[in-house]
């Protein structure tokens, strides 16, 4: 409620204009009349009456009082931040649902992470799953997969103490998508829906990275991430890693990660560092996480992170 009625000198202060809310649909403000105060004051005070959650649960109150010509008393504002919350019953019944379809993998399917045989905690920031039902699949094509699924995780490192306000550098941020490598495949008639293929999913900040240095992704660079076969992560190693564009990738397990030429693969990691997911099923194959793009004609003297000449990945 807001001060008004009379002063301890006898003086009268205006009463407060109604309050406005913003969503108005969010809530009922009803007027209690007024209340005496110790200080011989008078207090409006109202009841809010919940009626429908803004899709955010964010409301604001609006309190004006005008002023008063008499005692010199100047208008004044107050906007006070509210959050409103769905009813019990729909919360109970939307956090049951989401326990059974995400929190949870069906029994007998993997964790791509190699964790506890079913549990994927449902707080997924706090996770390295990088995104509850995607780690486990979402069920349709490859490119549907890469469409719905959340990619890796990304904190705000560097930029997080320049934000208003700070935020720490290991401060979650937002999951990456696939979406620049999915265009580019679509562009360069890519498919991804073919049956039998295992795809190398680069997320939209590796695709960032590479186009900076070497352009936009070229059919041939796109062609080089579908390996010709369904290949498990615990098979890198031994398979003949043939791509659609016709040359080999190859493999190399260094500093306890499974490499395939200048990126790494399917690596789980702790916050702040970005997870890259594994063994992701879909109806035509699989897919694994890179945390670059590859290309053909890499060697291993030609530089990028874990080449020979990668002083980062000796140390």
């Amino acid at each position: 409620g807001g001060v008004g009625g009379e002063g301890g000198g006898g003086e009268a202060f205006p009463l407060p204009l109604p309050p406005t809310v913003m969503p108005a649909a969010a809530l009922d403000v009803v007027p209690l009349g007024l209340s005496p105060t110790a200080r011989s004051g008078r207090v409006a005070r109202y009841a809010l009456l919940p009626r429908h959650a803004a899709e955010d649960g964010r409301v604001s109150l609006r309190l004006h009082w005008p002023g008063s010509a008499s005692t010199g008393a100047p208008p004044l504002r107050i906007c006070v931040s509210l959050y409103v919350s769905r009813p019990a019953r729909e919360l109970v019944k939307s956090f049951g649902r989401h326990a059974a379809t995400e929190a949870w993998l069906p029994r007998g399917d993997p964790d791509p992470w190699h964790r506890d045989a079913a549990f994927l905690g449902w707080d997924q920031r706090t996770t390295a799953a990088g995104g509850g039902p995607a780690a486990g699949g979402g069920g349709g094509s490859i490119s549907a997969v890469l469409q719905s699924m959340q990619g890796p995780d990304l904190y705000w490192e560097e930029k997080g103490p320049l934000q208003d306000p700070p935020k720490e550098e290991s401060d979650f941020k937002e999951y990456d998508t696939f979406s620049t490598f999915l265009a580019a495949c679509q562009q360069h008639g890519i498919d991804l829906n073919q049956p039998d293929i295992t795809v190398l999913a680069p997320g939209n900040v590796a695709c960032e990275q590479f186009s900076a240095v070497s352009g936009p992704l070229t059919k041939e660079v796109c062609a080089y991430h579908v390996i010709k076969g369904v290949v498990n992560a615990d098979q890198l190693a031994s398979a003949a890693l043939t791509t659609l564009e016709g040359s080999t990738i190859t493999y190399r397990r260094m500093f306890r990660k499974d490499f395939l030429d200048n990126a790494f693969c399917g690596q789980p990691s702790s916050p702040p560092r970005t997870s890259y997911c594994a063994n992701v099923k879909a109806d035509n194959g699989l897919i694994h996480g890179l945390n670059e793009v590859i290309y053909p004609g890499w060697s291993e003297s030609s530089g990028g992170y874990g080449s020979e000449g990668d002083a980062a990945t000796r140390a």
